[in-house]
């Protein structure tokens, strides 16, 4: 019981010291100037962009020579698997057993070896993407200034706004004329 006192007195107290200071730094600031808000939709940029688009072929190229890598090596491991099999019967148990885990070594080092290669490629496209966002940022506070927008609210959490509010199109190709290429890097073993 008196655990719960403690706590209602320690909210009540809390609430009062921060409700006040809060109504105190209100009156300094003075009153908020009227909003003038900007909406876009940047989903929509992020994707359509030119440097997005770049983005994602520079990637699926990478993705084409890594799968072709992968590839010979399944290939080459199906290769191994059969011969083993054909020789369960010649080699001995024991002859059989050391040569089972070499093979279940190289299988293991495949899987770690494709892994690494998402991984590398998830890095390369999280890095690219960063520059686009981070540009995306700098041309929205751009348009907002010229627009003298002071707040940009995102499409998706509007139920509904006025046409002439929505900065996407502008954003976009701005973003396309600052920004037209992103180089990904090249992942290196």
């Amino acid at each position: 019981m008196k655990l719960r006192a403690l706590i209602r007195a320690s909210v009540l107290a809390s609430a009062l010291a921060f409700g006040n200071s809060a109504a105190w730094a209100q009156d300094l600031a003075g009153p908020l100037p009227p909003a003038t808000i900007g909406v876009i939709d940047s989903q929509f940029v992020m994707n359509n962009s030119e440097a997005a688009q770049g983005i994602r072929t520079q990637i699926e190229m990478i993705r084409d020579v890594y799968a072709e890598e992968i590839s010979q090596l399944e290939d080459g491991l199906r290769a191994q698997e059969a011969e083993l099999g054909r020789q369960r019967a010649i080699l001995s148990q024991g002859a059989f057993d050391e040569r089972l885990s070499v093979f279940e070594g190289e299988v293991d080092r495949v899987q770690r070896l494709v892994e690494g290669r998402n991984n590398q490629l998830d890095r390369a496209f999280s890095e690219s993407m960063d520059k686009i966002r981070d540009a995306l940022l700098r041309v929205v506070v751009e348009a907002a200034e010229t627009r003298s927008f002071n707040m940009i609210l995102e499409q998706s959490d509007i139920l509904w706004a006025v046409l002439t509010l929505d900065i996407t199109d502008d954003v976009l190709a701005r973003l396309n004329e600052i920004l037209p290429n992103v180089e990904v890097p090249l992942p290196i073993d």
